[in-house]
């Protein structure tokens, strides 16, 4: 009989909207789902009605915007398991108004949450998705990536070099399983 491991699965902003729906499928499709965000009590609802409909899920809170709190999810994927599929970086704000109007406290929370957090979660979990042999980074954009819209620069900004950097990481990992 052969051995087969469970597909593992790390969706951030778990907790609501599009990534609920992404942890929810995920499930469905045979993944273990590690549902984190910083919403926390909404993330373990997630992740408890996904294991009431025969589902595998976990919950964990986790600030995407925090170098120690990869670290520490890090940590509990190698204990657990020793190795992850899929890393979904869905988490982010959105935020409205025109640069004029933006502070740089705006832009600064918006950068911690929209891109340093793909940043951060792809340096600690690579070497965990390189060790599952065929580890994926799905990393979610916008059609505001390559269509500005008003009022909006600060998010257009943001999911343009989200869209940046995954189309670098796809040329730097290419023929090697990644992403």
């Amino acid at each position: 009989m052969q051995n087969v491991r469970q597909k593992i699965a790390l969706v951030t902003g778990a907790a609501s909207g599009i990534g609920q729906a992404i942890a929810i499928h995920l499930a469905r499709e045979g993944f273990h789902v590690i549902c984190c965000d910083i919403a926390f009590d909404a993330c373990k609802k997630v992740a408890k009605d996904i294991s009431r409909q025969s589902g595998s899920a976990e919950a964990l809170n986790i600030d995407v915007s925090k170098k120690e709190d990869w670290e520490e999810i890090r940590t509990h994927i190698q204990v657990s398991s020793g190795y992850l599929n899929l890393l979904v970086n869905n988490a982010g704000l959105m935020h409205i108004g025109s640069i004029q109007d933006s502070t740089p406290d705006d832009w600064f929370r918006l950068r911690q949450v929209n891109l340093d957090s793909v940043f951060l979660g792809i340096r600690a979990l690579l070497p965990l998705l390189v060790d599952s042999g065929a580890g994926r980074i799905v990393n979610l954009s916008s059609t505001n990536a390559i269509k500005a819209t008003p009022y909006d620069s600060l998010y257009c900004t943001g999911k343009g070099v989200i869209r940046g950097m995954t189309e670098i990481l796809a040329q730097e990992f290419k023929g090697q399983n990644l992403p």
